[in-house]
């Protein structure tokens, strides 16, 4: 670097100046790095700054050359170190993804809960699949219950076993602000859904009401869940003895589905076929009509089943092929 642009830029970085202009002043000089010894020396002193932003961007310009990481790596140690927490914060904004995952494991170590926050925010950043679960479960257990659920926020976009178990263990967080956002994710992370369902209703005895009220939807929609499992085994059910030449034991199921999930429009078209092999032609084009109207789907199968056969020759079966028709074109 020729001596005029680096006096430029040395002057420019004096702190006397404004903040933007010597913020500007690093963005030139990053441009012009080279291995002017004298920028080592320029550099070191701006570590030290006594404004914790302009001194972070000045070490993410240096953790950004490896050279000059290099050569300056104790003063890199020494204000991480000894530096205000203010300039952790700033660095963790201005680094690049590479010196973000470099500095993840210091992160982790420092009991600055504005760092770990502002950490996680960058989390994605890391661009390291595995890196980032496994801050995020780290820091899932941090003394600062802030840290903890939004560490949890991070896990919930990350489905894996080790997500799973960190949130049935945040079920009993200390805090309830923990304790409600493991109680609304639970749902989508359980293979075994009576014990989530017996788990999230005991959290409705919780204290903290957004805990029982998270507790009480998660809780909800997990049996939605369970039931339709129920469902879809009893209507494959149905299938079989329907099959079987059976109907009278594939209606009896319908009951039994029923009490499960209300309307279902797939037990209803199973019970049409039921009625209809009975002959009674009737009773299957109404349930016919009623599963249509609750939303079949593959609504196109009743005009290839053989079982609708005397059905096709009712009067009413016009109206019924438009209502599939119409069904068909919607789906």
């Amino acid at each position: 670097m020729d001596d005029e642009t680096f006096s430029e830029i040395r002057d420019a970085l004096a702190p006397g100046r404004e903040r933007e202009g010597r913020m500007g002043a690093l963005f030139i000089l990053e441009a012009s790095l080279d291995d002017d010894d004298r920028l080592h020396s320029l550099l070191a002193t701006l570590l030290r700054d006594r404004d914790a932003e302009v001194a972070a961007a000045c070490a993410a310009l240096i953790y950004r050359d490896k050279a000059m990481r290099e050569t300056l790596s104790k003063e890199l140690a020494f204000a991480w170190s000894r530096a205000a927490p203010e300039y952790r914060v700033y660095l963790l904004q201005a680094a690049d993804p590479a010196t973000l995952k470099e500095l993840s494991e210091d992160v982790l170590e420092v009991p600055d809960v504005a760092l770990k926050l502002g950490f996680l925010q960058r989390l994605n950043d890391l661009a390291d699949a595995e890196r980032e679960l496994e801050c995020a479960l780290y820091l899932s257990r941090d003394a600062s219950a802030d840290v903890r659920d939004q560490a949890l926020a991070a896990l919930i976009a990350r489905p894996t076993p080790g997500t799973r178990a960190a949130i049935w263990r945040l079920l009993a967080d200390d805090a309830p602000s923990v304790r409600a956002r493991a109680a609304a994710a639970l749902p989508d992370f359980c293979d075994d859904l009576d014990a989530a369902i017996k788990r999230l209703r005991e959290l409705g005895d919780d204290a903290d009401l957004d805990v029982r009220g998270a507790a009480a939807e998660g809780a909800r929609a997990l049996q939605a869940k369970l039931n339709a499992q129920r469902s879809d085994a009893l209507i494959e059910e149905q299938r079989e003895l329907i099959d079987a030449g059976e109907y009278h034991k594939a209606m009896a199921v319908a009951s039994r589905i029923f009490m499960q999930v209300a309307e279902h429009p797939e037990a209803m078209f199973q019970m049409s076929r039921a009625a209809c092999g009975l002959g009674d032609v009737r009773r299957g084009i109404r349930l016919l009509a009623n599963a249509l109207e609750a939303g079949l789907e593959d609504a196109g199968r009743a005009l290839d089943d053989p079982i609708f056969d005397p059905a096709r020759e009712a009067e009413i079966w016009g109206e019924l092929l438009a209502m599939i028709q119409e069904r068909m074109a919607k789906e």
